[in-house]
């Protein structure tokens, strides 16, 4: 008898340590470092209106799981993050996410201004914005930047084909992380 009720209180013991453990937030928001470009690769060719996949490509870059509301009017990306009423994110933490003394908000705004260009060839434009800190984008420009530097920047028809942009994504991963870091120096 007194081993069975030893064996049920480790039991109940284990069980108790196992899900205080789990009660915490586990959740976080993405930084540049932890975009998982696979999953992007994936969205090459979307189009701007298409909003149940441009809403997937925003929430999996950089500060996406705090997606406020996007706008497509125009042809136009308008997208702002922030505290929505009963998300996973206090406004507090949100805050300290993207203004982390770091230009973090600038640095976000320009890695996932780089990826819409790339994934969403037929917007005309980005507007990023968080709070009061905004940041807009003519495709004009970005893809001005971005072929200065890459000399494999896929345009015209080759900016729709999702194998070409794929490759392109996967092999200069790192300095599209490095242009969006620097962005003073490139943009």
């Amino acid at each position: 008898m007194e081993k069975k009720t030893i064996g049920l209180l480790f039991i109940i013991v284990v069980l108790l340590l196992f899900s205080g453990c789990s009660n915490g937030k586990q959740a976080k928001i993405k930084t540049i470092n932890h975009v998982d470009t696979g999953v992007l690769r994936k969205s090459a060719g979307t189009y701007v209106g298409d909003a149940s996949k441009d809403r997937e490509i925003i929430r999996h870059l950089a500060g996406g799981e705090t997606l406020k509301t996007i706008d497509l009017t125009g042809q136009s990306m308008k997208i702002i993050y922030g505290h929505k009423e009963g998300g996973v994110f206090s406004e507090e933490e949100i805050n300290e996410y993207w203004f982390n003394g770091k230009d973090r908000a600038l640095k976000n705004f320009y890695f996932n201004g780089i990826y819409l260009t790339l994934l969403v060839p037929n917007a005309k434009g980005y507007s990023l914005q968080v709070n009061e800190s905004r940041l807009s984008l003519s495709r004009d420009k970005m893809v001005s930047v971005l072929s200065r530097h890459f000399s494999d920047f896929p345009q015209g028809e080759k900016s729709w084909d999702k194998k070409a942009v794929s490759h392109f994504i996967h092999t200069n991963e790192s300095k599209i992380k490095e242009m969006a870091v620097h962005y003073k120096q490139y943009f």
